[in-house]
């Protein structure tokens, strides 16, 4: 999966999270909900 692939689809099942591309493929995902963050 392409980090356009997983932004996209992030975007369309958490709006308004954000996807960061770690070292050897890896990703972050931060998605924030009422003033906390969640990290998966």
């Amino acid at each position: 999966m392409s980090l356009a692939d997983v932004r996209s689809e992030a975007d369309r099942l958490l709006p308004g999270s954000r996807v960061r591309q770690l070292l050897y493929w890896r990703y972050l995902l931060t998605y924030r909900v009422g003033g906390v963050d969640r990290v998966t």
